[in-house]
């Protein structure tokens, strides 16, 4: 028979020694989500593709691309290749283009035709890829 006083007193331990362990679970898988970094199946992103394209952050783009992120969704003000011609950067309108970036002519012609007024030579000719198409007059 177990003596009363030996039941109480580990009832009382255990009531003691579980709040730090359950403290130091949920620190522990804090961290670990921390270090995760981020995740497109996770609905709160810290950074958005469009985010990173704004920024020039052609690694993180990339990286995000790779995660899964989609290079065709905006952030409700620009497109990601909107914020790269937006930058003037050849380089990053090039990766979006090679990972995804689907454009209809009007968009395609409307963003290279913008590319030129900007100086953009190279990226008006990324853009328009041979089409027979001018800035003047209709596509």
């Amino acid at each position: 028979m177990v003596r009363p006083e030996l039941t109480a007193a580990r009832t009382c331990a255990l009531a003691i020694a579980l709040p730090p362990i359950v403290v130091t679970a949920i620190a522990t898988a804090m961290l670990l989500l921390a270090a995760a970094g981020d995740h497109p199946f996770w609905s709160e992103s810290r950074v958005t593709l469009a985010d990173a394209a704004a920024e020039g952050d052609h690694a993180l783009v990339l990286r995000m691309i790779r995660q899964g992120h989609d290079p065709n969704r905006g952030t409700g003000r620009h497109t990601p290749i909107e914020y790269a011609l937006e930058r003037s950067d050849t380089r990053l309108v090039r990766l979006l283009l090679a990972h995804g970036v689907v454009l209809d002519d009007k968009s395609r012609r409307d963003l290279a035709c913008r590319a030129a007024r900007q100086g953009g030579g190279e990226i008006y000719a990324l853009l328009r890829d041979g089409r027979p198409w001018t800035c003047e007059g209709p596509p």
